[in-house]
């Protein structure tokens, strides 16, 4: 990560947390205690996932998700580590990941419709003593049928749903 990059995440992270305390501060305010309860429980989510994320030891993917976050705020990344999995000593590979989620990514990214905002779930899963990874896209997505296409001639993708939302599912 070069300085602007990493001044543009800074920039991103302290914006977020501005616009969490200015929510959180109007809604007592207006007395809407139980909002501004529940937003301090959505952050505290939120921070326990980060730490979590942390715990497994993924520099790379982890700034690459922030700094995606940060770039393009239409499509927004979150992550979910299941508590399990990190009672192992056994870690994602950290240089693996990120160029999985950077091809998985730049083939998704001609897909997006214009004006759509997306949010993607990522979660971290330990399946039988080896990490397994799903993405789970719930908006709308141009071209389903070439976007599935394209992602299942990936080498290391297990599955590729789309019923209600787009699931992806790998190792």
């Amino acid at each position: 990560m070069d300085e602007k990059q990493a001044m543009k995440l800074i920039q991103q992270l302290r914006h977020d947390w501005m616009n969490d305390l200015q929510l959180i501060l109007g809604n007592l305010q207006l007395g809407k205690q139980d909002k501004a309860v529940e937003k301090i429980y959505s952050i505290m989510e939120k921070a326990g996932q980060n730490r979590a994320l942390d715990q497994l030891q993924l520099p790379k993917t982890t700034i690459f998700l922030h700094l995606l976050n940060a770039e393009f705020t239409h499509f927004q990344w979150e992550w979910h580590v299941e508590v399990d999995a990190l009672k192992g000593d056994t870690y994602p590979d950290d240089d693996q990941l990120k160029l999985q989620l950077t091809e998985i990514y730049e083939i998704i990214q001609p897909h997006v419709i214009d004006f759509e905002v997306y949010h993607a779930k990522l979660s971290f899963l330990m399946k039988e003593e080896q990490w397994t990874y799903q993405l789970t896209i719930e908006e709308a997505l141009d071209n389903t049928d070439y976007l599935v296409e394209n992602l299942k001639r990936l080498p290391y993708m297990e599955s590729v749903t789309t019923r209600d939302h787009l699931q992806l599912t790998w190792r």
